[in-house]
């Protein structure tokens, strides 16, 4: 039997949502909500970019793997590529941040969210940093910049 994708309106993350956010050593992020979960890039990860011409989504045949590219991030000067966090099923894409790229650059962390997912259980989240481990090892590189 076929699966039916079903597309839900784009959902817009808050302020108070990030503290439930897991991070890659690679600056993207991860937002889990029940049986779902929320992809992104952090900030840190767009320092320098002023323009994003668009956003090429990568989106896989199958079930992605954690580390799989599904997205490039494109700018003038600059392709950022975006990674699987954890392995899972693609179920949207934030068709807002399609249309309107530079969305990224205001709100990388909250309505700037690139993919939903469904992950995959288990999934590696020994290799996720939390809100803390993220926060000190961001310091540490802007006080290395």
């Amino acid at each position: 039997m076929d699966k039916l994708l079903v597309i839900l309106p784009p959902m817009l993350l808050d302020e108070a949502q990030l503290t439930t956010c897991y991070f890659t050593k690679d600056y993207e992020w991860i937002r889990f909500d029940d049986s779902t979960a929320y992809v992104g890039v952090c900030d840190f990860k767009l320092i320098g970019i002023t323009d994003i011409q668009k956003i090429e989504l990568v989106i896989p045949a199958r079930d992605g793997k954690q580390g799989d590219l599904v997205a490039n991030i494109i700018s003038e000067d600059y392709s950022i590529p975006v990674h699987m966090p954890v392995g899972g099923r693609f179920i949207e894409s934030n068709q807002a941040l399609i249309s309107s790229p530079n969305t990224l650059l205001q709100s990388a962390q909250t309505s700037g969210w690139i993919i939903k997912i469904q992950p995959l259980l288990p999934y590696a989240a020994a290799e996720l940093l939390d809100e803390s481990e993220y926060s000190k090892k961001q310091t540490r590189m802007k006080t290395s910049i």
